[in-house]
């Protein structure tokens, strides 16, 4: 559930993890921001996989991969890396306003160009409707596709992390800095 986003156990390494998205900092030196940007790495490790995701260790290479059971996908590639990818660069951003006014006005743009974009990506589906065996599917006009996983499921959740990471790497930045 999403009161538990931040507190998944994963097995691929911290470190690791960091260092890929670019946050893993050495204390000596580091400024507020390089801090707030490392804690909201931190975060970023933590947080639940998307649904339908999991986490597992292939046996012969020892390495971690990411399965998702509603397509059948699986990749080396942590599937919110993108997306933190896109947090992080935008923190990045936010950490060169000084104005609290100007911060909260991007802020909010920010927020409301990624629900536009997930709006943009959901056009065409409809449903849930049923099928003859009793179970229920949604459907894709656009890509004629069938879907027995709501695809509104995934985008809520990546909108909810979006917000619940920068709004808590705003919230570290304005403690460190004061």
């Amino acid at each position: 559930t999403m009161s538990h986003a931040f507190d998944a156990q994963h097995a691929f390494p911290r470190d690791q993890f960091l260092e890929k998205l670019g946050v893993f900092v050495d204390e000596d030196g580091a400024t507020h921001a390089d801090r707030a940007l490392h804690l909201l790495g931190q975060r970023a490790y933590h947080t639940a996989l998307p649904p339908s995701w999991t986490e597992s260790v292939d046996e012969t290479s020892q390495r971690v991969f990411f399965y998702c059971e509603a397509t059948g996908e699986s990749t080396w590639t942590h599937p919110l890396h993108q997306l933190f990818v896109e947090v992080i660069d935008f923190a990045r951003g936010l950490a060169q306003l000084t104005n609290q006014g100007a911060i909260l006005q991007v802020f909010d743009k920010h927020l409301q160009d990624a629900k536009d974009a997930c709006e943009r990506r959901t056009a065409g589906w409809s449903g849930p409707f049923f099928d003859d065996a009793g179970g229920y599917f949604f459907y894709d006009e656009n890509s004629d596709q069938r879907s027995y996983h709501n695809p509104l499921d995934v985008l809520q959740f990546e909108l909810w992390v979006r917000h619940a990471l920068l709004a808590a790497y705003l919230v570290d930045l304005g403690a460190l800095r004061s």
